[in-house]
């Protein structure tokens, strides 16, 4: 069957013919009615006219308008149109509910996209969802009426929209597709054949691309200036919600985003064919989409009263510092202001210098533990706690109260594949990465975060050294293999072969000192550094780095060799194939050339610790689709996940999880996850 376009120009065609016409331009423009019945479709045929026309724009459309009447009918094709309308320029054609039936059915089994045709891509079909909240209704389908125009009816859409999502033979294409899965999630509908997403694509081609949002790469690479969403809800204190728009320019501010998305797929797709990225793009990346498209779904239960009584508790706390801080200085001042700081520090009370920034002299936290360092420093001290504990009530304990959705009574936090060049994951709203685990009031705030289902625990999973295990897979010193082959303390090991002695002797500052290089190793640690964390002086901190390698030759020649890759190629390179590009090692800047040095061994050791859990992410994911076990997966955090289970599945759920984290994928050294479980997160540790 011929599409409605192309019959309808074939009989615009026939039509103007008999009057020395030029050929017209037929532009249909399909829109949702205002019900899913298609019953009241409007689509504009727009046509040329030649100069020899001289009857008015109304008159030419109506007698047009006759002529395709009688044409619809010598073919037997008015039963597609319900009525035509001319216009001064155009013709509007009322589609009958069969024959949207007919050109759906059609759509659907061509695999078109659902949602806006434009003229210059008449069978393609794409989806663009508004709404300001993902955890929030369907902003284009809340059944109401909006400021002007209708809405449609959510029974309706989820009724007629649910087949083609939940069909995985209907391949699905966006930009952030990860969004759109969580807002029709909340209507009860589960995507299913998630296929391209235009913004993974360009983060896997190009991670160093200064944006990956929609508007930037359709500017960059197809040369286009998107509708900027300011232009529909202004800025600021003037800013109005979607729904306050006019239905038919939203349309066209959501049609444009489709559009756009699929010309990116179109043009980004061949790139990534046949390369060495494409299968970690396709095998992972699309498949984590889902998996945490389904952790903002289930989101996290939130103990509100705790964080109340430790709300009230962290502000008497910094009630004391402050007053301690002006007893120390001998006078008050803005603890908060970086200027009466330093002005307190360095010109009052005689600390000196450590660094000076564009701004002034520095009064950061690495300048703070500097200063406290340096014997018995009071003032330093007591800032940097006060600034902790500012801090984490001002971000977490007063905020995360106001995130609990009203409607789940949970915590949606957002998490992101593009935050991070080497691949790992990071969240927003709130941002879990940051909270401590090691301090007290971090602890505290961890114990809000609870089981909310009834009968349910928190079960924590965490990678036991997993960056040091990939560090040995890669380097294949036989020391070190050794060394987790056979499950011993790698720290205390380490640190029984640098100093000669037996494991058993190993004191813990000789633990601590090894462990700080070993972790420190990846990162590039300086003796400066390691100088600084263990306390002891330059020349110690030096000797026992370069005993170190001398014990472990094979972690150098690893080091070596991810540099020579890196200047050779442009690019360090993941395990699964995560390119990332370093062209500081071309620098003429010798400061730019170490940091090129140092990213390129982090990002093949980060980044491949990256690839591994989300690979154990997606195998549990599709275990517990199949099999259930109950689990939920809600979190992940570094090298940590977080599920709820019903506790009388935990054991069951534990080993099912420990048995997919620690096989991801064959390593030459053995992998091991720790879990725990409890009421909270802080007692999952």
């Amino acid at each position: 069957m011929r599409s409605v376009e192309a019959q309808l120009s074939q009989l615009l065609r026939r039509a103007l013919g008999s009057n020395g016409e030029a050929l017209p331009e037929v532009a249909l423009r399909w829109e949702l009615p205002r019900d899913l019945a298609f019953g009241d479709l409007a689509t504009p045929i727009a046509f040329k006219l030649t100069r020899q026309r001289r009857q008015a724009p109304q008159q030419i459309a109506q007698e047009l308008a006759d002529s395709l009447t009688r044409e619809l009918a010598t073919e037997g094709l008015d039963r597609w149109i319900d009525r035509l309308e001319p216009r001064a320029g155009y013709i509007n054609a009322f589609f009958s509910h069969q024959a949207l039936t007919d050109v759906l059915r059609q759509i659907l089994r061509e695999r078109d996209r659902y949602g806006y045709v434009r003229s210059a891509h008449p069978r393609r079909i794409n989806v663009e969802f508004v709404s300001a909240n993902p955890t929030g209704p369907l902003s284009i389908a809340h059944g109401r009426q909006a400021a002007v125009g209708d809405v449609l009816p959510l029974a309706s859409v989820v009724e007629r929209l649910r087949p083609v999502f939940e069909d995985a033979s209907i391949e699905k294409v966006g930009h952030n597709l990860k969004y759109d899965l969580v807002v029709v999630r909340q209507v009860g509908i589960e995507v299913a054949g998630v296929s391209f997403d235009t913004l993974l694509a360009s983060f896997i081609l190009d991670p160093t691309r200064r944006s990956h949002s929609l508007d930037s790469l359709v500017k960059e690479l197809l040369g286009h200036e998107m509708i900027p969403i300011s232009e529909f809800i202004g800025k600021g204190n003037k800013q109005i919600s979607l729904d306050q728009l006019d239905t038919q320019r939203v349309g066209e501010y959501a049609a444009e985003d489709a559009d756009f998305t699929w010309r990116l797929k179109e043009l980004l797709e061949p790139q990534l064919a046949g390369s060495d990225t494409e299968s970690l793009f396709r095998e992972t990346e699309m498949h984590v989409v889902e998996v945490l498209a389904e952790m903002e779904h289930n989101g996290i239960a939130l103990d509100v009263a705790l964080l109340s009584e430790l709300g009230t508790s962290l502000a008497q706390r910094l009630e004391e510092l402050t007053a301690k801080i002006h007893e120390a200085a001998g006078r008050q001042f803005n603890i908060d202001s970086p200027k009466q700081l330093a002005e307190v520090l360095f010109d009052e009370l005689g600390f000196e210098v450590v660094r000076k920034t564009k701004t002034g002299r520095s009064t950061d936290a690495e300048t703070l533990e500097t200063l406290a360092a340096g014997g018995d420093q009071v003032m330093p001290r007591l800032v940097l706690e006060y600034r902790e504990l500012a801090k984490l009530k001002s971000t977490y304990v007063d905020k995360l109260p106001k995130m609990v959705c009203a409607r789940t009574g949970r915590i949606h936090a957002s998490f992101h594949l593009t935050g991070a060049v080497t691949g790992r994951l990071s969240s927003s709203d709130p941002n879990l990465q940051n909270i401590p685990i090691r301090t007290d009031a971090g602890r505290r705030i961890r114990e809000a975060f609870v089981a909310g289902d009834p009968g349910s625990v928190l079960l924590a999973a965490d990678y036991s050294q997993i960056e040091l295990r990939l560090l040995a897979h890669f380097c294949q010193d036989p020391a070190l293999v050794e060394a987790f082959q056979s499950g011993q303390d790698i720290h205390k090991t380490v640190a029984a072969q640098i100093n000669g002695v037996a494991v058993d002797e190993v004191t813990s500052e000789q633990r601590s000192a090894a462990k700080a290089v070993n972790f420190g190793i990846i990162y590039g640690q300086s003796p400066f550094g390691l100088s600084r964390a263990l306390g002891i002086p330059i020349g110690e901190a030096r000797t026992f780095i370069d005993t170190y390698f001398m014990r472990y030759p094979g972690i150098r020649l690893f080091i070596d060799r991810c540099v020579d890759d890196a200047r050779r190629t442009g690019y360090a390179q993941t395990i699964l194939g995560r390119r990332r590009p370093i062209p500081e090692l071309r620098s003429r800047n010798r400061g730019q050339v170490s940091f090129g040095e140092r990213i390129a061994v982090n990002t093949v050791v980060q980044g491949s610790a990256a690839d591994l859990i989300k690979r154990a992410m997606i195998d549990i994911h599709a275990e517990v689709k199949t099999n259930g076990h109950g689990a939920k997966m809600l979190i992940q955090v570094h090298d940590e996940l977080v599920f709820e289970v019903p506790e009388k599945h935990v054991e069951s759920a534990a080993e099912m999880i420990r048995r997919k984290m620690e096989n991801p994928f064959k390593l030459t050294i053995p992998l091991v996850v720790d879990i725990a479980w409890g009421r909270n997160w802080a007692e999952a540790h």
